[in-house]
């Protein structure tokens, strides 16, 4: 992906109608690569690098939360569990509402070769997704753990395949090492010895891997090339010897097992005649300091292979073709840069770069989108050869002359930008490529997104209002839509026309409204046609019509030098009833926009005396707002420092830090804050998330005296970020969390927390955001993920328990420890029993029936005693009581 000027993107949506849809894309050139390294901060531990061996700890203890969950709401919930003492898990029903007709990045593609139509794809940050048709529809492979961002899949001999995770373009996607599936990719299991681990991160980004006919598996990853034997089982570090070094691509020869070659990461290749056992360096390569090199053999010549290098490393011109006919050994020029002409300006600066826009800088990015295959071929014909970078090249003659056959800014053969995985099906001639717009397969010369169900878009934002309607833009039933605006990487500003209350989802109802990266949104509460976003680096846009979006003509000062976060806060001012006429933007400092309804706001510093200006390294990361009043904001900041102001509005606004000493912010290593949540109605409670993985695992705190002093509650956590918290609108004490591994309850503002396998799980959840509050005892919530879309979830509502029988209800003084069933209604998992105001230990039957065992201390004594059912909250409550009697046994004769 990369970043063009505003201008050039609003130039891409008035292309044509097809071009309409194509976003600008962003490039991996220095910038960016800050750009990813600011996303790793994310995860960055306490030390201030990436810890692979924390992210497995994070998902240990999430799979240790869910099967406590399970037991909870298990038909055999442990006896002697005290519900009433820990509190039950805080269940949501998630609907997913897609896009399904937008897509996302895909890196790599398998076709089945038993079944052409059987293909799987692996989602930067959505998982594995199947198709039976080709790539008509597409399903998500279910049974899938640990990290959900794929980057490799290969298939061994005996039909293993192997998934490696992973991911380290652009937004940073911590792996858990390699997948294994024996029944066609259904379901899939960890490989033990390829977990991440604290000492290196060999394991903790996979990027490709490569298999021969004599089960032999090679794996290109963050820490050089390791090499299994054993069906993927067990593997062996084989190159560097001694050290670490990336490699980005591996292939074997598919004319001999013994012959593979990789990518070093210098613009070279190592290649290996054992089978890949012992590695060396080829000659005749550029040997460009980290720069990246794709590889493909020719299926029909043994020993010829051709390399896409990235030869000036992210700068123009790049992107040379090298071939080789002895396996890697020594390379030969065939095509330079100027070979690869842009169909849309006419001149040519390499096949990894794009000069489309006159007059915009020169994109090039191949050390993000880098990838090469040679078609098969008769023998003494010429192979079809493509690459890609941000467009598509082809060669139908060997490589000797070159055709842009996929074009991201034009409009003859138009694919989406940033090409990342080529696919050839011999048996039904199909060419696939997977790109950050997702799934594409040429017909012809031109090309069709087929995404339909592919639910993988990565967002970073998502906003809406159930109650808010755009009157300027009917939707499809010809009423005025309920938007909701999501940004995501690489796809725009996308807005979903689907929402209908009580009418089933409409996954392929969204529509992009901006071009670009998406990145923080909001839809005004009041008047649905005002919609705003933000495309990167604080460059701000909005909607009158609840449609299509322009740039505003003037911006906040920091945006034009890019002083502010790729993805930087925003937030509208709360303005009651009324549509709101103002917006705070962080960037170097805080800024207020007025005037926000039209092309022409004016922005005014808010930072006063005390609140710091930041610089790069250190922008304002996070904004949290009062809804009941405009003079109380929270700012927070990369390093991890929050300030607070209780008279925003005034001339010049009063500043303090908050919480130095307590908030992660004078560590050794600070983290930045990631979101506040201002308590509503209750301006002095708030809540900050943090960062990274901190020493304390604790990433969550919250303050309930405007900020003098602040307590940790995220310790039952799993370790990781914290991305986004909000608060029930009825049960202030209990709260919800988007984390690096999904969401998250507690019952009891934090002193606990559950997990639920539904839903988002197990992936980065950006942002959560209340969509309808409207019966505040039953709300529905938004969810933003990085990899599977967007979601509306409704908080599981307890009913009221009715007790209507004992069975027995009576027992016999004297009697041992006795079984009792409770006969009634609206029992839930982690309904709870007392038996004469004190606990009594439960077990879930069904919603009608629970079973208790009364103490022989009790039968001990007679009496009338009285067992009541409570449910938690939300919702819940207390049935009313049912009697058990303990009386003397009835009289016996025993001889007249």
């Amino acid at each position: 992906m990369k970043r063009i000027p505003w201008w050039a993107v609003l130039a891409v949506t008035s292309l044509t109608a097809v071009a309409a849809t194509a976003p600008g894309a962003l490039h991996r050139s220095a910038r960016d690569r800050a750009v990813a390294a600011w996303q790793q901060r994310e995860l960055s531990a306490p030390n201030g690098g990436y810890d692979g061996a924390l992210y497995q700890s994070a998902l240990r203890a999430r799979a240790r939360m869910l099967a406590q969950h399970r037991a909870q709401t298990s038909a055999f919930k442990p006896t002697g569990a005290n519900p009433a003492a820990s509190p039950a898990p805080g269940q949501i029903n998630w609907t997913e509402i897609g896009p399904g007709n937008v897509g996302g990045r895909i890196n790599t593609i398998w076709i089945d070769p038993s079944n052409a139509q059987h293909l799987i794809v692996g989602a930067a940050g959505g998982g594995l997704w199947q198709s039976n048709d080709g790539g008509g529809s597409w399903s998500a492979v279910s049974e899938f753990p640990g990290s959900l961002a794929v980057g490799a899949i290969a298939q061994l001999p005996n039909g293993t395949l192997l998934a490696g995770t992973g991911d380290e373009f652009n937004e940073f996607q911590p792996g858990s090492g390699m997948l294994m599936s024996t029944d066609g990719g259904n379901t899939w299991s960890p490989v033990a010895d390829t977990a991440p681990q604290s000492n290196n991160n060999f394991w903790s980004v996979i990027l490709s891997i490569a298999t021969n006919s004599s089960g032999v598996a090679l794996a290109s990853t963050w820490g050089g090339i390791a090499r299994s034997t054993d069906g993927g089982n067990t593997w062996t570090q084989v190159w560097p010897v001694g050290s670490f070094n990336a490699s980005d691509d591996v292939v074997f020869d598919p004319n001999n097992p013994n012959s593979a070659v990789a990518d070093n990461e210098n613009g070279g290749v190592v290649y290996s005649t054992d089978a890949g056992q012992t590695w060396t360096a080829g000659s005749g390569l550029p040997g460009t300091a980290g720069a990246r090199t794709a590889l493909s053999f020719d299926p029909s010549v043994a020993g010829s292979v051709y390399a896409l290098v990235d030869n000036n490393n992210d700068s123009s011109p790049s992107g040379e073709v090298f071939h080789s006919t002895d396996g890697g050994k020594t390379w030969t020029l065939l095509a330079g840069t100027g070979a690869f002409v842009n169909a849309v300006s006419g001149t040519a600066v390499g096949a990894l770069c794009d000069n489309s826009f006159s007059g915009s800088p020169v994109e090039c990015q191949g050390g993000y989108d880098n990838v090469i295959d040679v078609l098969p071929h008769t023998s003494g014909t010429a192979p079809t050869i493509y690459v890609g970078g941000i467009d598509i090249f082809s060669s139908t003659d060997g490589g000797s002359t070159w055709t842009m056959s996929g074009e991201a800014y034009g409009n003859t053969h138009y694919l989406h930008a940033d090409q990342h995985a080529f696919a050839w099906s011999t048996s039904s001639n199909a060419f696939y490529v997977g790109n950050d717009g997702g799934f594409y397969r040429q017909f012809a010369s031109n090309w069709l997104a087929q995404n339909s169900g592919l639910a993988v878009t990565q967002f970073y934002a998502v906003a809406g209002h159930a109650g808010t309607t755009a009157s300027s833009h009917l939707g499809s039933n010809g009423s005025p839509i309920t938007p909701i605006v999501a940004g995501a990487q690489d796809n725009g500003t996308q807005l979903y026309t689907g929402y209908v209350s009580g009418a089933a989802p409409q996954p392929d109802s969204w529509q992009q409204i901006f071009g670009g990266d998406g990145g923080q949104t909001a839809v005004d509460p009041a008047d649905g046609n005002f919609l705003y976003g933000e495309y990167t680096n604080l460059s701000l846009f909005y909607s009158s019509t609840g449609g299509t979006a322009q740039q505003y003509s003037t911006e906040p000062p920091d945006t034009a030098n890019q002083n502010a976060n790729f993805i930087a806060p925003m937030a509208l001012v709360p303005n009651g009833s009324t549509a709101a006429t103002q917006m705070l933007g962080g960037g170097a400092s805080l800024w207020l926009g007025s005037n926000i309804q039209n092309a022409n706001p004016t922005w005014t510093s808010l930072n006063g005396v005390t609140l710091p200006v930041s610089s790069s390294g250190n922008y304002i990361s996070a904004i949290g707002v009062d809804p009941s009043s405009n003079n109380n904001l929270w700012v927070g900041y990369d390093n991890g420092q929050v300030w607070h102001t209780t008279n925003a509005t005034a001339a010049t606004p009063i500043w303090t830090q908050s919480g130095s000493g307590t908030l992660p912010d004078t560590s050794a290593h600070s983290l930045m804050v990631n979101s506040f949540w201002v308590q509503p109605g209750q301006p002095n409670t708030v809540y900050v998330t943090y960062a990274g993985f901190l020493s304390t695992d604790d990433d969550v705190f919250v303050s309930t005296d405007g900020g003098n002093t602040w307590t940790g509650i995220g310790a039952g956590l799993p370790p990781g970020p914290v991305y986004s918290l909000v608060t029930h609108p009825a049960y202030p004490q209990i709260l919800y969390v988007g984390t690096l591994t999904g969401v998250y309850a507690s019952l009891d503002g934090g002193q606990s927390w559950s997990a639920s396998s539904q839903g988002p799980a197990n992936i980065s959840v950006n942002q959560l955001a209340w969509f309808d509050t409207s019966n505040p005892s039953q709300p529905v919530l938004l969810a933003a993920t990085d990899g599977r879309g967007a979601w509306l979830g409704s908080p599981a509502y307890n009913p009221t328990p009715t007790l209507t029988s004992l069975t027995p209800n009576q027992l016999t003084l004297g009697a041992s420890a006795s079984l009792v069933t409770l006969d009634g209604n609206g029992f839930v998992g982690n309904s709870s029993v007392t038996l004469d105001g004190a606990p009594l230990a439960d077990t879930y039957q069904s919603a009608t029936q629970l079973q208790v065992t009364i103490p022989a201390a009790t039968l001990a004594v007679s009496g009338t005693h009285t067992l009541v059912v409570s449910n938690p909250i939300p919702g819940g409550g207390i049935s009313a009581g049912a009697n058990l009697t303990v009386a003397y046994p009835p009289p016996t004769v025993s001889s007249l």
